[in-house]
């Protein structure tokens, strides 16, 4: 269980603060680092390509305007886009771009932010995925070659899927879950719940496809009022119902390892289901929504009721499931 202690001061001189760049880094790549001199010049020009790629942010996409007076935000065809998919949006590599002129308002700068910072999560988990995975597969070669295989395989599918390769059941099973759970936590931020996309080696090692985060204040004895506490799970995502004892017992294996979860949990919905659901949503053309929002309640339900149980209390699961079922 992480801590999240509370901010100490100091009368040195502050350190400066990390470059934005690095916070996402660190935040993705969660305890991996490169090790050899090799590695690390990979790791560096990486982390360029990243900074390089930064420079697009805004360049591209649907202009967004304000209506200060019907507080809306709207796409430049007049269409109303909901707050909340600007956290969304980014995960299905949807573009938007924002006026810089000055005078903007508070809630102009507070959605560019927040879409902002999707946008470059999203995007150093693109970058950096395949870059973690050879680097994987590189290390487990004499090791272990079905290991070192998985991450090859790993990083072939992220590269095809940059490339416009259309990605598998599974891989888009994660994104509507993901992004479903993304919207959640952009609308309800008071159950103060975080997403993260999972790295190769969490993917492949630990068996997680994204990791849920919740914070709360931490309560006892000798506790300062302002000290919280982070608990993170870990989520094995599938469609396959046939090999759910199969992944469970990966997942059972993988709990006995060092983990920088608290804890990992297996969640399985129905094929077709999923299929349907993407059908669906795709007929619909571009409506500013995700996914889920084609499955039907009782399914979204089940999800919640299964991804939350460790997280939060029964009442704020079921606030959640009236909201969104």
């Amino acid at each position: 269980m992480k801590e999240i202690m509370p901010k100490i001061e100091s009368i040195s001189k502050p350190e400066a603060e990390p470059r934005e760049i690095d916070t996402y880094v660190h935040e993705f790549c969660s305890g991996w680092k490169p090790e050899t001199d090799e590695e690390i010049e990979i790791f560096e020009k990486t982390k360029q390509k990243l900074e390089e790629s930064l420079l697009e942010f805004g360049q591209k996409g649907s202009r967004v305007s304000y209506d200060k007076h019907k507080k809306e935000f709207k796409a430049d065809d007049g269409r109303v886009v909901p707050k909340s998919y600007f956290s969304v949006a980014p995960i299905w590599g949807k573009n938007f771009s924002f006026e810089d002129v000055e005078n903007m308002s508070f809630e102009y700068k507070q959605m560019k932010s927040a879409y902002r910072k999707a946008w470059v999560k999203e995007q150093t988990a693109n970058i950096f995925s395949p870059t973690i995975a050879r680097i994987q597969s590189q290390r487990e070669r004499k090791q272990d070659v079905f290991l070192s295989e998985a991450y090859s395989k790993l990083a072939d599918r992220f590269e095809q899927e940059t490339n416009g390769v259309r990605e598998s059941l599974g891989s888009q099973a994660e994104r509507v879950v993901r992004s479903f759970l993304t919207r959640i936590s952009a609308e309800m931020q008071d159950l103060k719940i975080s997403i993260h996309p999972a790295n190769p080696y969490q993917d492949v090692s630990e068996k997680i496809d994204f990791i849920i985060e919740a914070t709360s204040k931490k309560r006892g004895v000798g506790i300062e009022a302002d000290e919280n506490i982070s608990q993170t799970v870990g989520i094995q995502f599938t469609v396959n119902n046939s090999k759910l004892e199969y992944k469970q017992d990966q997942i059972n294996k993988a709990k006995n390892r060092a983990l920088d979860v608290d804890d990992i949990i297996l969640v399985s919905m129905s094929q077709d289901v999923l299929s349907k659901a993407l059908d669906s949503w795709q007929k619909k053309g571009d409506l500013f929504e995700e996914p889920a929002e084609s499955i039907s309640s009782s399914v979204r339900e089940q999800l919640i009721r299964q991804l939350f149980r460790s997280l939060v209390n029964e009442e704020e699961i079921s606030r959640i499931v009236k909201k969104y079922c």
